[in-house]
């Protein structure tokens, strides 16, 4: 009995974090990498499969995890509030971001005595669409075709749209308002699928870049790296908390305590899709948000709201005249 109990206790692997096993794939693929040299161009399979995984993911997810948070609200006028002071909120912070990109790049000299040129590469110069051609093009003339060509914003209206639809139209939209619960939940579960198998992914990436470029070049980035990663930090820990306690009359203490798992699986995967069903689960039972808003906000916020990527776009700008070159 003793050693049928024994037997069904998770091994060590199994009990860690996703994220330290990240992590560990990580140091382990450099180290293969660096070993391997160029034959570790045959390991960069399982990082594109696991890539591959993630995109799959993102339209469904997206997709279904908005319409139930539409319905999930049942009050057309209250959704229509939340998704304003959202949007606001948005590209308040997202501001916010770039400014803290724009200082840390003047600040400091990234990329000093790094070239990572890649060879010139002939590419049409494309024109930014006009503001009135941005606001026309997100309303899909099919939504099956924005559906099928990722169109995340025209995804988003349509889904916006189609919750607020399902809303109003009472009980007889019961049944499908219950099938996109069903998805939603299907899909949180095979994201959780797939995230387990990101340590091998992220190993095989690692690997291919670190035996491709070799250490030599990975390593100079760490000056890189830890700059921006100063800046994603002040970004939450400074200002994320002075909006909550000032804003919010909220304890940041708590805040920051709640978003130590989603935090550190965005760190180690760089995926917002991925993340988003440990961050709706964190707000939902760390932070006390309900399943209404959490399940409206967070996937708006995890394709539109990119205040990381936003700080290192304005970091790079900002110090693209200096030797640091990443085209």
């Amino acid at each position: 009995m003793k050693d049928s109990q024994h037997a069904k206790q998770p091994g060590f692997w199994s009990r860690m974090p996703l994220w330290q096993k990240i992590l560990i794939g990580m140091v382990l693929g450099a180290i293969a990498g660096s070993i391997m040299g160029p034959n570790a161009e045959m390991l960069k399979p399982l990082g594109t499969l696991f890539l591959n995984a993630i995109r799959m993911l993102i339209v469904p997810l997206v997709f279904c995890s908005l319409v139930v948070g539409v319905t999930s609200m049942q009050d057309t006028r209250k959704m229509g509030r939340i998704g304003v002071k959202s949007l606001v909120l948005y590209m308040g912070t997202t501001a916010v971001a770039i400014t803290i990109g724009l200082g840390l790049g003047t600040i400091f000299a990234p990329g000093a005595g790094l070239d990572m040129t890649a060879p010139a590469v002939a590419q049409a110069a494309k024109e930014a669409p006009t503001l009135v051609e941005t606001l026309l093009n997100m309303i899909p003339t099919n939504p099956i075709g924005a559906l099928a060509a990722g169109n995340i914003l025209q995804i988003i209206i349509f889904a916006l749209g189609l919750g607020i639809a399902l809303t109003l139209s009472g009980d007889i939209a019961k049944p499908a308002i219950a099938l996109f619960e069903s998805l939603a939940e299907a899909m949180y579960t095979l994201t959780g699928l797939v995230m387990k198998l990101a340590p091998y992914g992220v190993f095989g990436l690692m690997a291919w870049v670190a035996g491709t470029y070799g250490l030599e070049i990975l390593l100079p980035l760490i000056k890189v790296i830890t700059v921006v990663y100063i800046g994603c930090i002040l970004h939450v820990v400074v200002f994320y908390s002075g909006l909550l306690s000032v804003v919010g009359r909220l304890n940041p203490i708590n805040y920051l305590k709640g978003i130590v798992s989603p935090a550190a699986v965005a760190f180690t995967t760089t995926s917002s899709a991925g993340t988003l069903p440990v961050s709706i689960k964190a707000a939902q039972e760390e932070l006390g948000v309900s399943k209404g808003i959490s399940s409206f906000v967070l996937p708006m916020g995890a394709t539109i709201n990119m205040d990381g990527t936003a700080l290192y776009q304005a970091f790079a700008r900002c110090s693209s005249h200096k030797p640091l070159a990443l085209t």
